[in-house]
């Protein structure tokens, strides 16, 4: 008889499953990532990383990396893009093959933290991505709606991407002392040397390839007719299948020639475009099946055609330096954790680190997200010159208010009490009358109204919409994220015809927005806690803005 006993082991010490909420562990280095120039260079922000998270917070496991060192982008650009990377990992409870628990860091998770370097990933971003390329870098083509870059006066610039529907989605906070923004437009003209480069290359291999095809058919023809190793039926059968199959490639042939001399005609035209410096507006771009008329696209309906803007960089500098830092976090909030984490990050990490990384200068004593921007107590310009404030009033105060016209300040200089990022913004007289002046991705705005409410409101005119001009009115939460945004074709302005004056009314929540006296905006925006305390005024660097391209200010009311 055969008699099975179950062994016996000694019971071990399992450790209490709500340990894991309460345990700190170091962070976790992935070390052959470290000791790069790429490592070297982002020390900073691994040092203010551990500034605010010292160790793991408890419950936690932090992961930190650095990925595509010295790795280079399609084309061989030699400026390095890398991203470093925080990996947030619950501590979990596991059951270990031999019947132990045992705590450890889970095995997947969805809170990340990215630190972009020299790289701007529109991919993520955009409805479709082609297979076509553009430039010397060979960058492929994203149809995204559009991409706008947010500048606060304080130093947090946002980038949103829009989809044809005009949804927004926050790419992340961008740092950079370079002016022009990271991605650009793609114009007709340019859009249609693309197009034809690349169906030109394909329609023609694909004819190489049946031109091949048709060579080693008639070559086969030539052995069968030649060695007489088939009998005169089989001979036969063959000869009429091989000339089927010959008629129908020379017939594929002839389709794609005639693609080719379309896509010629399609391209001509798409050059010849009285528009065609402009920025490329279409419906899709077949990269599979020769499709022009998908390009086309009604107003509204289409996307904006970006590539990554890689000639923005300095190359006269190492080529592993930051020159642009996107940061992205994929917030969760799977774990009471995993929030804290974030809300901390939030509320400590100091982004000047980032300013100065990237060539900026620091902005404030404490620029983190949940308080750069911010100015708690408002100030006076000193000697209070025409267009300030009573010392100590708001902008909403009781029989206080805000006018400018620039009669102060001498034409050709800087606006007198205000304060400009460039030399640029100048005041300039038109008719007797003085105006402010901003050309190029500026922002101007008064000294003296500076009491910045963390909640905003922003409006904007994009007199080159397509065939109209575009109004967008958005709301900013404390984070510089969208709360609402509105937009919608107005014929009010477009392009030349774009001298607006623009009043805005105020009753309660309600916002009501005036364009050369036709109300065209009525909108419950407001919380009833926002005061008129700030104002502004930016010409956007988005791609679609032309270099020639300013704004003009002036007789500005607030009250």
């Amino acid at each position: 008889m055969l008699l099975l006993l179950p062994s016996v082991m000694p019971a071990r010490a399992n450790p209490d499953c709500r340990q894991a909420l309460t345990s700190q562990v170091p962070w976790e280095l992935e070390r052959e990532t470290l000791s790069s120039k790429a490592a070297a260079a982002m020390k900073p922000v691994y040092g203010e990383l551990t500034r605010v998270f010292p160790t793991s917070p408890k419950g936690l496991q932090l992961l930190y990396y650095i990925s595509g060192a010295g790795v280079r982008p399609a084309g061989h650009d030699p400026i390095w893009s890398y991203t470093s990377t925080v990996g947030v990992f619950d501590l979990i409870c596991s059951e270990t093959s031999g019947g132990a628990t045992e705590i450890r860091a889970e095995h997947e998770t969805s809170a990340w933290l990215y630190f972009m370097v020299n790289s701007f990933p529109i991919r993520g971003l955009a409805s479709f991505t082609t297979e076509m390329k553009f430039g010397r870098w060979e960058l492929p083509l994203h149809l995204v709606g559009d991409l706008r870059v947010i500048e606060s006066p304080t130093g947090l610039t946002s980038i949103y991407a829009f989809n044809a529907k005009g949804e927004q989605t926050f790419a992340g906070w961008y740092f950079s002392a370079i002016k022009t923004p990271p991605f650009r437009k793609l114009s007709w003209s340019e859009l249609a040397d693309v197009y034809r480069t690349y169906w030109s290359t394909k329609i023609d291999r694909s004819i190489k390839d049946l031109e091949e095809s048709r060579a080693a058919s008639q070559r086969a023809i030539q052995r069968v007719n030649a060695d007489g190793s088939m009998s005169p039926k089989e001979r036969e059968e063959f000869l009429r299948i091989s000339e089927t199959a010959d008629a129908k490639t020379r017939s594929v042939i002839d389709t794609l020639r005639g693609y080719r001399g379309d896509m010629l005609r399609t391209t001509d035209a798409m050059k010849r475009r009285p528009d065609a410096s402009s920025p490329a507006y279409v419906g899709f771009i077949n990269d599979l099946l020769y499709d022009p008329k998908s390009l086309s696209a009604a107003p509204g309906t289409g996307y904006h055609v970006f590539v990554e803007n890689r000639e923005i960089f300095d190359r006269t500098v190492p080529t592993w330096k930051p020159q642009t830092v996107l940061v992205r976090l994929r917030r969760s909030n799977a774990s009471a954790a995993k929030t804290a984490f974030f809300d901390r990050f939030e509320k400590e990490f100091d982004f000047n680190v980032l300013r100065q990384l990237s060539g900026l200068p620091a902005v404030a004593a404490r620029a983190t997200i949940a308080e750069i921007g911010s100015t708690p107590q408002g100030r006076a310009s000193a000697g209070n010159p025409s267009g300030t404030l009573p010392a100590g009033s708001g902008a909403d105060a009781a029989g206080a208010g805000f006018t400018e016209d620039f009669s102060g300040s001498v034409a050709g200089q800087a606006p007198s009490g205000w304060t400009v990022d460039s030399p640029q913004a100048l005041v300039r007289e038109f008719g007797g009358t003085k105006r402010l002046v901003l050309k190029g991705s500026r922002l101007a705005f008064p000294k003296q109204v500076n009491d910045f409410e963390m909640r905003r409101v922003a409006l904007t005119l994009d007199p080159y919409w397509n065939d109209f001009g575009q109004w967008t009115l958005q709301v900013f939460d404390s984070r510089g994220g969208f709360l609402s945004s509105k937009s919608d074709k107005t014929p009010i302005f477009y392009r030349d015809r774009n001298s607006v004056g623009v009043r805005i009314v105020r009753d309660g929540t309600l916002m009501t927005v005036y364009f050369n006296g036709t109300k065209v905006i009525e909108q419950s925006v407001l919380g009833e806690g926002i005061r008129w305390n700030f104002i502004g005024f930016g010409l956007s660097g988005s791609a679609s803005a032309e270099a020639a391209d300013e704004i003009s200010i002036g007789n500005i009311r607030l009250k």
